[in-house]
C-alpha cells in the first residue's frame, strides 16, 4: 500500500504541524505554483482552504481536499475521516524531517538540565537537528489527537 503524503497550503499551518506529528510526510508551502508542482511530482494530496487553488488542482487531476472549517479539530477530523489517518512515528513539526531516537548521553548539554533529568527518551530531527522529548506539551497534543481518534 502506498504511503500517503500531503501538501498543505499556507492557510493551514497548524494542520500541517499535526499531520507531521501524526507521522505523515507533509509539505507546508506558500507558493501555490510550487505546491502544485510538488503534488504532481511526488503524488501528494493537496489540502487547502483556497477555492481557487483547489479548482486548479482538480484541473490537473490531483488528489485534493478543500477544508472549510477554521477549527483545527474539525480540520483534523475531516482529513482523518477521508484518508483514514493513523498514528505513526512523528516527523519534525517544524521542517518535516524524520525523527530518530538519540542516546540520552549525547544530548546532555543540548537540553535544559531538568528536561534531561526527567526524561529517558529523546528524538532528534535528521534534517534540522532539533531535539524533542515527551513532555507536558506532548500531553496537550495527545488530548487533541485522542479527541479526533476516539470521540468522533
Amino acid at each position: 500500500m502506498e504511503e500517503i503524503k500531503f501538501a498543505v497550503d499556507s492557510m493551514l499551518g497548524k494542520l500541517a504541524r499535526y499531520l507531521r506529528i501524526l507521522g505523515y510526510d507533509t509539505l507546508y508551502l506558500s507558493d501555490d505554483d510550487y505546491l502544485l508542482k510538488k503534488c504532481l511530482e511526488e503524488n501528494r494530496v493537496l489540502i487547502t482552504r483556497d477555492k481557487e487553488l483547489y479548482n486548479r488542482a482538480r484541473g490537473l487531476s490531483l488528489r485534493c481536499l478543500l477544508i472549510r472549517s477554521n477549527d483545527l479539530h474539525e480540520q483534523l477530523f475531516e482529513v482523518y475521516n477521508i484518508y483514514g489517518l493513523e498514528r505513526k512515528r512523528p516527523r519534525c513539526p517544524l521542517c518535516n524531517g524524520e525523527l530518530k531516537n538519540i542516546s540520552k548521553n549525547l544530548i546532555k548539554d543540548k537540553v535544559p538540565r531538568k528536561v534531561y533529568e526527567r526524561n529517558e527518551t529523546f528524538l532528534i530531527c535528521n534534517n534540522c537537528k532539533k531535539i524533542y522529548w515527551y513532555g507536558k506539551h506532548w500531553d496537550e497534543i495527545n488530548k487533541i489527537l485522542n479527541k479526533i481518534f476516539q470521540n468522533y
